[in-house]
């Protein structure tokens, strides 16, 4: 026997502890583990292939990669989990609460999702600058297409008042018309 009393975790079998100290990924196909409480626990690249693993919390672990394709996850609680890039094929999450949980590349092709939270997760400041970095090489190929114009919104602030109710795409009066207008200030608007 171990010495937290009876057993080496939820089960018995030390899964959990295992998971827990996990290097390479942990094998739980088919295991039923249901209400099992994994929250904050590293298990990257853990294979849950066909595991029953209804009402399992898996709070603030790190599921980055693992595999749950034909999982049973009903009312599974993976708020603030991270199941980037995460394989869920075809599972039952009817009710699974994903709040805040990081999907982004995963799976999610087939799955049953009838009642599931799906709320997005705000991004990290991390995140955020990776992003603005990544959007950089864009914005200067963008500034170089104008070859060297100023954007119109600026050009808009230079001009002067008359030219504010003028556009190019404005439609042009006929001659005729410029040509009575212009008589009829030549002649002092007499008729």
């Amino acid at each position: 026997m171990s010495s937290n009393g009876g057993g080496n975790g939820p089960q018995g079998d030390g899964r959990a502890a295992d998971a827990a100290r996990a290097v390479v990924p942990v094998d739980w196909r088919a295991a039923n583990m249901r209400g099992m409480q994994l929250s904050g626990l590293n298990l990257q690249h853990a294979d849950f292939r066909g595991a029953d693993m209804r009402g399992v919390n898996f709070t603030r672990s790190d599921l980055s990669y693992a595999d749950f394709r034909g999982a049973q996850i009903q009312g599974a609680n993976f708020q603030l989990a991270s199941l980037y890039g995460a394989k869920l094929q075809g599972v039952e999450a009817e009710h699974a609460d994903f709040r805040n949980c990081d999907l982004r590349n995963a799976n999610l092709g087939g799955a049953y999702l009838s009642g599931a939270v799906l709320e997005p997760r705000p991004p990290t400041p991390g995140e955020i600058g990776q992003a603005k970095a990544e959007q950089l090489p864009q914005v200067q190929k963008q500034a170089g297409q104008n070859n060297g114009q100023q954007p119109a919104d600026q050009q808009a602030a230079k001009q002067t008042p008359s030219q504010i109710g003028r556009s190019k795409d404005a439609p042009q009066k006929s001659g005729q018309q410029q040509n009575s207008q212009s008589q009829h200030q030549k002649n002092g608007f007499r008729r």
